[in-house]
């Protein structure tokens, strides 16, 4: 049986990137390893009791695709500027800072539609789901996170040193223990490294950083107080 659970699920997987691979700029590998690695932590805690949260949504496929799961979670809410990545600093890096100053990085530094995006996240989402969208950036919207929420899925994917330190900072705090935090920059941009490393160091938190099965992104198990 769990054999035939877990065909059934790849076979989702590629459904799913089908349906949606071009609102992301993941991969194939990288984006059914996103949705195995959340539909295990699924059977491992009740993922009810928290929202899933994107800081970085781009267009949104990864997330659209994570909304067709049955993992229990019903309200979703999303945070972007939608006018592309801020400027780098000297945390992010030479590359980082050469590729932004050249218009080398991605769709235009990261730009997406709003209107685009809001439209397609009422198109795919489903019966019983609560979605919200904050647009702005990070240090104007995270701190009006709702403080009687808690988040079981946080999703991090703001490349850049000054924003990753922003999500943590402001959100880190609400993740339920067991929950899973999704850092998809780290193995990208040494900022984003940098950021976690330094913020789980101040806050002498316990939690170990892994690698994911694509092996191009990491993620963290948030452990119980104390």
């Amino acid at each position: 049986m769990a054999f035939r659970i877990n065909i059934t699920s790849a076979l989702q997987d590629r459904m799913l990137w089908r349906r949606f691979h071009a609102l992301t700029m993941a991969n194939r590998h990288r984006f059914c390893a996103n949705l195995s690695l959340i539909r295990r932590r699924a059977r491992e805690i009740d993922l009810a009791r928290g929202c899933y949260v994107e800081c970085g949504t781009w267009r949104g496929g990864i997330s659209f695709a994570v909304m067709q799961l049955d993992i229990g979670i019903r309200e979703f809410r999303f945070f972007d500027s939608f006018e592309g990545l801020p400027h780098a600093t000297i945390e992010d890096g030479a590359r980082a800072l050469a590729d932004q100053a050249t218009g080398r990085l991605w769709h235009d530094n990261n730009k997406a539609d709003a209107a685009e995006f809001s439209a397609n996240l009422k198109r795919y989402g489903r019966p019983g789901q609560s979605l919200f969208v904050s647009k702005g950036w990070f240090e104007d919207t995270l701190p009006c996170f709702p403080a009687d929420r808690a988040i079981s899925i946080l999703r991090m994917d703001g490349d850049w040193y000054q924003s990753t330190r922003c999500i943590l900072r402001n959100l880190f705090a609400y993740v339920i223990p067991g929950g899973l935090i999704i850092v998809d920059d780290y193995f990208d941009w040494e900022g984003c490294a940098r950021a976690l490393h330094e913020y789980l160091g101040e806050i002498k938190a316990p939690e170990r950083i892994r690698e994911a099965e694509a092996g191009d992104f990491a993620y963290i198990v948030k452990e119980p107080p104390g």
